[in-house]
């Protein structure tokens, strides 16, 4: 890879997510998945078990790296969420396909391909036999269009974006322009769902602009000149109350390529209702009815910003970075979608406040009393109660005594602009904490794999983050998930194994305890049982056993699973099912030294 500074990104993604062990080019292919998907859902990825369920390719696989099927700005990996996001009575669909190469040349033979693959996948009667990995994408796109489904899909969706990235400067050589204008025509004309196809040439500009946008490394400045600057307030460097036209209002919300910046609305606690949605759709009406728009900055609570870096300028100009929109994230949205009218407007005002602060709980309490104002579900705020910052002490206290440093991210980013950088992989936010706390203690791995963390949570809320809970399941889940990362970064497990890091961490548990079940969570006996395997963890030896013995716990299940359902069944479909969990349990029984409590 010859540009240094992609070459640089690369590295720190590879770090990051325990890719070192694996080829350059199999990681810029993870890289890319990233990027693209992570503009329009922040969240999807965690770690490597993440990136690897959209990737689908296996070596032998035609023309597509990497598959995406984002609906309501989600990324989707099963039928249960379909059943979720319809309540809302609008599934906005997206579908996404990427080729990705480390050469700098934008290879006309290969887009071809790409654009063939693509085509591929939309046949009814493919005549390139599709690898198992595409056919669980391709079974889950169809799913959308059965009749239960597919009223709720608008009529400007869905839409396929194709991705053809590389290391190189922009595409300017007309052949390859050319080739992939037609294929927008020939698979626009030839799939006749798709309301919009683009093909995007991506390459090292994109990647180093995304990649410091979704990292929150970009700085904006803006013409402030309507503001009240607030006394003195303890634990806020500065704060300012005021209105923004729409032209510095729009800076603050859209990247490079003026697209929304989705990631600014992380700590928002209610994701974007669509347009359909009552409030929204009255925002909608006094955008767009003349007598009304004027009125916007009477009608509106406004935006509420929350930064960690806010300088004056002068002349009323203020630079602002490491910024969240905490409450807004629905107004925001809908003057995005609007600016098609709102930047002719020269008389268009958003009420903002302005708050520059680093302190943790003042940020927390901002967030809960902003948005109050309407009704939030109690799971949305779980994160700023009093449990999660005793576990986030806890994890201090006990990565004093463990060989390995892990950090409980209670606000999201909080760890991102510290002095002395911290690697993400070390890093556990809110979700990974419910995805390895359900997979390994509540022995749910294949809920992790069916639901996002926010639904686990919302459907089993009693079940975690009790004030009677230990704390030491909740750090041992994550110490064993980091542990084994550890291991395929060193390339002594191979990195295809992370897809299973859930299911191979349950079973490392239940070895390392010789018990099937676990303590009550708030009995004294757990911390034993942790401290028993945070031991194993901490001895090179034993843990590297460990996981090699669980792999072939899970290798073993996996082939029987096959054999009862058909061989040709897909592993990221296996893995989602209850009797697979049963039949990794069966497997577990079989050894003679565990016992049953």
């Amino acid at each position: 890879m010859e540009n240094k500074f992609v070459k640089g990104i690369l590295t720190e993604f590879r770090k990051d997510f325990n890719l070192e062990s694996i080829e350059e080019s199999k990681a810029f292919e993870y890289l890319v998945n990233y990027l693209v998907v992570s503009k329009i859902h922040p969240e999807a990825f965690a770690n490597i078990s993440d990136l690897q369920q959209i990737d689908v390719d296996s070596g032998s696989t035609f023309g597509i790296d990497g598959i995406a099927i984002i609906v309501n700005n989600n990324l989707l990996l099963n039928k249960e969420d379909i059943d979720i996001y319809k309540k809302s009575r609008n599934l906005d669909i997206k579908i996404i396909f990427t080729q990705s190469k480390t050469s700098a040349v934008y290879d006309g033979g290969s887009l071809y391909k790409f654009i063939g693959a693509v085509q591929n996948f939309f046949s009814a009667n493919p005549e390139i036999e599709l690898t198992e990995d595409i056919k669980f994408f391709k079974k889950l796109y169809d799913t959308l269009f059965e009749h239960e489904y597919a009223r709720f899909i608008p009529k400007d969706s869905p839409k396929c974006y194709l991705y053809f990235a590389t290391t190189g400067k922009e595409a300017s050589d007309s052949t390859v322009l050319g080739i992939a204008k037609q294929g927008e025509k020939t698979i626009s004309d030839s799939i006749q769902e798709l309301k919009e196809v683009k093909i995007n040439l991506v390459g090292a500009d994109y990647v180093i602009d995304t990649y410091n946008d979704i990292e929150n490394r970009y700085d904006v400045i803006i013409n402030f000149k309507n503001n009240l600057t607030l006394d003195r307030i303890s634990n806020v460097e500065q704060s300012y109350i005021g209105y923004l036209n729409y032209g510095e209002f729009f800076k603050l919300i859209t990247d490079q390529d003026k697209e929304i910046r989705r990631n600014l609305f992380y700590e928002n606690v209610r994701d974007f209702q669509g347009s359909d949605n009552r409030v929204n759709q009255e925002i909608s009406e006094t955008l767009t009815v003349g007598e009304l728009r004027d009125k916007f900055i009477l009608l509106n609570n406004g935006i509420t910003v929350v930064a960690n870096y806010l300088k004056p300028l002068g002349s009323n100009d203020y630079e602002i970075r490491d910024y969240q929109i905490v409450n807004g994230c629905q107004t925001s949205t809908i003057l995005f979608n609007h600016k098609a009218v709102l930047e002719e407007e020269d008389n268009f005002w958003i009420p903002v406040k302005f708050i520059h602060t680093i302190d943790n709980e003042v940020i927390n309490r901002i967030i809960r009393a902003t948005n109050r104002q309407t009704p939030v579900p109690d799971e949305a705020f779980v994160a700023l109660e009093k449990f999660h910052k005793r576990l986030q002490e806890f994890y201090v206290a006990m990565s004093k005594d463990c060989k390995e440093t892990l950090y409980y991210e209670r606000r999201s980013k909080e760890y991102l602009n510290v002095e002395n950088k911290i690697e993400k992989n070390r890093i556990i936010n809110l979700h990974s904490q419910i995805r390895s706390f359900a997979s390994i203690f509540l022995a749910l791995p294949q809920l992790v794999y069916n639901n996002n963390p926010n639904e686990i949570l919302r459907t089993r809320n009693k079940l975690f983050f009790k004030d009677d809970h230990q704390y030491y399941p909740y750090f041992t889940s994550s110490y064993i998930l980091f542990s084994f990362g550890q291991e395929i970064n060193r390339g002594r497990i191979p990195a295809s194994f992370g897809l299973f890091r859930h299911y191979i961490g349950l079973i490392v548990k239940v070895l390392a305890t010789g018990k099937l079940k676990n303590p009550y969570f708030n009995s004294h006996e757990m911390k034993n049982f942790c401290n028993k395997v945070l031991s194993k963890m901490d001895n090179d030896k034993t843990r590297i056993e460990l996981f090699k013995k669980a792999i072939e716990i899970l290798k073993i299940s996996i082939a029987e699973e096959k054999k009862q359902i058909g061989k040709h069944v897909s592993v990221k479909s296996i893995i989602r099912t209850t009797t697979f969990k049963d039949q990794v349990f069966a497997q577990l029984k079989k050894k003679s030294n565990l016992t049953a409590s």
